[in-house]
């Protein structure tokens, strides 16, 4: 990663946060001083590719490479995603988790993951399809439609049916200065339709994973996931849509601390 906030008070713990679709690292900067105050840990948060001021090129095999391979000697590491971001932890926790090293590096614990209104995986292969021509339609619209005109109808989809006109205006207007070629690239690389079920990744690594109340599309997912992992811990935030973090996150922190 060629772009990213570091913020340090426990050299051997670390915490990385990452952001979804359209967003960028200032989005968990509420959430930063938040964690501060409760917790003494590095906490890095990077823009993904496509995003922010990042200008690695969105890639299929992209991997969060040198911000896992952290520098002084931190034993433990924590990945927080959400959405896009949710689905690049647990991609990266799979190839992280199999990954051989040689004996001269020392590797550091992934001791967790917070996934966040995210999906691990398509489960047919005509789902697969349906989703990746959708990701296709929505990239080529970001690609020639001015980026504010894009972003309305964006919010306009079913997963965000539950949140406000105001959230939504506040949301629009946040990420109106983005790139809309990057974002387009990004769109069509990070798929979920693109990318191989990753939910076994729940039975290698302990974990937590959040959905709103309101939020029907994944709290589908999260019954699913709850059924098929004992593990695995699902939690329901109460009148929460999909974008939970910003909207809830001292609900969700108050559940993270007790976990």
């Amino acid at each position: 990663m060629d772009h990213f906030f570091e913020f340090s008070q426990d050299p051997d713990n670390a915490l990385i946060l990452l952001h979804g679709f359209l967003g960028n690292r200032n989005e968990w900067l509420g959430i930063k001083e938040k964690l501060n105050s409760r917790i003494k840990c590095r906490i890095l948060i990077p823009d993904l590719p496509g995003h922010g001021e990042c200008r690695t090129k969105p890639d299929e095999n992209f991997r969060l490479g040198n911000i896992l391979d952290i520098p002084g000697g931190c034993r433990k590491i924590m990945i927080w995603g959400y959405s896009m971001g949710g689905r690049i932890a647990m991609m990266e926790a799979c190839r992280y988790l199999s990954e051989k090293i040689s004996e001269d590096r020392v590797k550091p614990e992934l001791s967790g993951l917070i996934i966040e209104s995210s999906n691990p995986g398509i489960l047919t292969d005509v789902e697969r399809r349906n989703r990746i021509a959708a990701d296709e339609k929505w990239a080529s619209e970001f690609e020639s439609v001015p980026l504010v005109h894009t972003l309305k109808k964006w919010y306009d989809q079913p997963v965000f049916a539950s949140m406000s006109d105001d959230k939504k205006a506040l949301l629009i207007k946040e990420k109106s200065s983005g790139n809309p070629l990057f974002l387009a690239e990004a769109l069509r690389c990070f798929s979920v339709g693109r990318q191989n079920n990753l939910e076994n990744v729940f039975d290698l690594i302990p974990a937590l994973y959040f959905y709103g109340e309101k939020d029907e599309k994944y709290a589908k997912i999260a019954d699913r996931l709850s059924k098929n992992h004992s593990s695995l811990s699902v939690v329901k935030i109460m009148n929460g849509d999909h974008n939970l973090h910003r909207f809830h996150g001292d609900q969700m922190l108050k559940i993270i601390f007790e976990w």
